[in-house]
């Protein structure tokens, strides 16, 4: 996919979610107020966050697809990546601030503090952001498998959190509304778990993408067997992977037979090049070095 098509992608959606959620946290924040919900109040604050948590992905996207400079020869789409790691360490701040409230609203209760019961229209408000929340997580999801972006899977999987969120607000306030309070902090101590561990796995995708991580084995096995289709090559010795942002660069190093000229040899690391660029991995780059086929040493 080029980078002017997947960068539209990304737009459109960014753009869709932030207007949803402008809506949701509109529709939240004065359930919560004049429904008498603690917990729809602060469900509505996420979903405003979620907002600038959004911006953030867009910022760091749209600074990726720069071109290619004398400074960047390898261009700039660890930006990318590095808007996904923020994105994945906002989600654990979140998680650990959902689960902080919880705990000290389960200390307020046990202290025999009342807690007033909140109306049905906070009920109303969490199912439409149940519903409005998983709706945003398929369609991210969707988007961002066809993009293979991180960051915006990190934002997809945030709206998944956030629907499951919403679920806990409703077990929640429907608790509190037939006097098991207790229950609305329980269920948001284990959502933020829930969230923690989402966070870490982006965060460690990202953190893997701007570290030269190589590609996975499957991957690396697709590479081995193209190159070694090709004509004229004769062993592959050697195969580097790394990991760019959402795409791939490669160095490898294969064998050919020494005694064919200089100009047939650049032709089979030209065919290698292409056949590489076809095997539909994502790779950016492809440096090819050929040696002169030696027996290796088995003793």
């Amino acid at each position: 996919m080029q980078n002017q098509q997947r960068s539209q992608i990304i737009n459109r959606v960014s753009a869709v979610t932030i207007t949803v959620n402008i809506f949701l946290s509109a529709i939240k924040l004065l359930a919560g107020f004049f429904a008498h919900s603690q917990a729809m109040v602060s469900d509505g604050v996420e979903s405003l966050s979620d907002v600038f948590m959004t911006l953030i992905l867009l910022a760091g996207v749209n600074m990726a697809k720069k071109s290619k400079d004398d400074n960047h020869p390898y261009g700039h789409e660890k930006l990318e990546s590095i808007a996904s790691i923020i994105l994945s360490v906002a989600l654990v701040v979140t998680a650990i601030s959902i689960a902080a409230k919880g705990f000290s609203t389960i200390i307020s209760i046990m202290a025999g503090k009342d807690h007033p019961a909140p109306k049905a229209a906070a009920l109303a408000a969490a199912m439409i952001s149940i519903c409005a929340k998983e709706g945003l997580f398929r369609y991210a999801k969707s988007a961002a498998e066809k993009t293979k972006s991180t960051a915006l899977m990190a934002d997809a999987w945030n709206f998944r959190s956030d629907a499951i969120a919403s679920i806990g607000s409703l077990v929640g306030i429907g608790g509190a509304m037939l006097g098991a309070s207790v229950l609305d902090p329980i269920v948001s101590i284990l959502i933020a778990g829930l969230i923690v561990r989402v966070a870490v796995k982006i965060g460690i995708t990202a953190i893997n993408e701007v570290t030269d991580h190589a590609a996975d084995l499957e991957t690396q096995e697709i590479l081995y067997d193209t190159i070694g289709e090709v004509d004229g090559v004769w062993r592959v010795d050697e195969l580097k992977t790394r990991l760019h942002g959402n795409s791939l660069l490669v160095d490898v190093s294969i064998a050919v037979n020494g005694d064919i000229s200089v100009k047939k040899a650049h032709d089979i690391a030209e065919n290698v090049s292409q056949a590489v660029y076809s095997c539909q991995v994502g790779v950016k780059e492809c440096m090819v070095h050929v040696n002169p086929y030696r027996e290796r040493d088995t003793t």
